[in-house]
């Protein structure tokens, strides 16, 4: 928060969205360096976020497809070739806000996907 020349108080989450963000984005450059491991992307997005509210969550999944069909990722597709895999980051959390004055908060609800194809 912040404090203007009149005394009235700002409010930004742009902060908190901004390092949500980057530690997404740090989740993602795993999975983009080749990591496929689920538990090591959501680590890596967990540290790289250094002020993850209370009820900050990172979630990592794989999703796998053949011809535009769900697939498992463990199997491949019906012609012999491996699905088209892709894993989904996604991070969420809420930060408190002030409402009409600085006496009173109410939570502000951010969240974040990001979806990589691995191959």
């Amino acid at each position: 928060m912040s404090r203007t020349s009149a005394g009235a108080t700002t409010w930004r989450p742009k902060p908190k969205l901004l390092e949500m963000r980057k530690a997404v984005k740090i989740g993602a450059n795993y999975v983009l360096q080749g990591g496929t491991d689920t538990t090591a992307a959501q680590s890596a997005v967990v540290a790289a976020w250094p002020n993850k509210p209370k009820d900050g969550a990172v979630a990592v999944t794989k999703s796998c497809s053949c011809a535009g069909k769900t697939n498992s990722c463990s199997a491949n597709c019906a012609d012999g070739t491996a699905p088209k895999m892709s894993m989904i980051i996604s991070a969420s959390g809420s930060v408190d806000m002030p409402l009409c004055d600085i006496f009173q908060s109410g939570k502000f609800q951010m969240s974040r996907v990001e979806v990589i194809r691995v191959k």
